[in-house]
């Protein structure tokens, strides 16, 4: 198993942790600042999957395609931020973490759509495929907690 892999399995750990936590723990201000964390430790995954777009726009430098790649490289930063600035606001963590299983699901087709797969190891796309679905779950359980 590639490097890659074995920090992107570590790397899902804590959203199926907090998710867990979100179901267990009955104080209100816990289970918000859990959603926090959640929401945040996202936002960071989601602009380190943003890097990968800005490598390939860099070396698209003058490309036709040079700019919505680098576009696409602050889209999941831009939309984190943003779904953090409403929970602080709202506190409606569980239509939030719906959003945030919505904006992984498109960076995944995002990548599909963008990424050139010469540049990535062979079997890249069906390993994300799997990460986002494990993010995506553990989100939306995350959302669940708020309804229950």
């Amino acid at each position: 198993m590639g490097l890659y892999k074995i920090f992107g399995y570590a790397g899902a750990l804590p959203f199926l942790g907090l998710s867990f936590g979100l179901l267990v723990v009955p104080e209100p201000e816990m289970q918000s600042n859990l959603a926090m964390l959640q929401l945040c430790y996202a936002g960071m995954i989601a602009s380190f999957l943003g890097g990968v777009h800005w490598a390939h726009g860099l070396k698209k430098e003058g490309a036709r395609d040079h700019h919505a790649q680098i576009f696409a490289a602050m889209q999941p930063t831009v939309i984190s931020l943003l779904l953090v600035v409403v929970a602080l606001v709202t506190q409606n963590f569980g239509v939030i973490f719906i959003l945030a299983t919505l904006a992984f699901i498109g960076l995944f087709v995002l990548d599909q759509k963008l990424l050139e797969e010469s540049w990535l190891p062979d079997d890249y796309f069906a390993f994300r495929r799997r990460i986002t679905t494990i993010v995506s779950v553990a989100l939306m359980i995350s959302a669940v907690a708020f309804w229950l």
